[in-house]
């Protein structure tokens, strides 16, 4: 259920920067987005192992929830997107309009699919960010086995200590340098050196 309700959010967070902030503070915002992500996964491997110990696992479920309704109350005080939209749509529950919104939503795909198979610059980032989370995640699965076999490190911390700790601080000190440099070119760059650095990093 916590998966369900997780991924039900998560592709609208990134996606909703544009629509909150403007084109000038889209990296400012992208920052803080990713600061706050990272920081949350550290806190929370670093405190879960603690509350197990002190709280049984349907105390730990009713923090979660809580934190949940706590979010959603955050939400609903957020600015109003800029882009306008039908406040009342709609909503029928039929067979024609489930048929409808998948039909719709294969277009959607197909005009995505072309456009970033059209646009070389596009179809070069999105392939450079799956590459590059699929390795963050990888690393983040087997992150705990490491951390508790080779380094003896406590499985309740082993994982924030090995993995999240280093990649937020990655995260935090790259997002400074890229927004140090205004160029695009100077952007591309340093994310090139920032791959190499971490090709050498996996190598050693």
């Amino acid at each position: 259920l916590l998966s369900i309700v997780g991924q039900f959010f998560f592709p609208a967070e990134g996606s909703s920067l544009p629509l909150l902030v403007g084109k000038k503070d889209i990296l400012l915002a992208n920052t803080f987005f990713a600061l706050t992500q990272y920081t949350s996964i550290v806190i929370g491997f670093f405190s879960a192992g603690v509350l197990l110990s002190l709280l049984s696992e349907s105390g730990f479920f009713i923090i979660c929830a809580v934190l949940f309704l706590a979010a959603t109350v955050l939400v609903i005080f957020l600015p109003s997107s800029k882009v306008s939209y039908d406040s009342n749509p709609k909503i029928s529950f039929n067979w024609n309009s489930i048929a409808n919104a998948i039909r719709e939503a294969l277009d959607s795909f197909r005009g995505i699919k072309v456009y970033m198979f059209s646009n070389k610059y596009v179809f070069h980032v999105i392939i450079h960010l799956f590459i590059v989370n699929v390795v963050i995640w990888t690393i983040l699965s087997v992150g705990l086995r490491i951390t508790q076999e080779i380094l003896g490190i406590d499985s309740s911390y082993g994982m924030a200590i090995g993995v999240v700790i280093p990649l937020a601080i990655g995260l935090i000190v790259g997002l400074i340098w890229l927004n140090k440099y205004k160029k695009a070119d100077s952007r591309k760059n340093l994310i090139a050196l920032g791959v190499r650095i971490a090709t050498l990093g996996m190598l050693a």
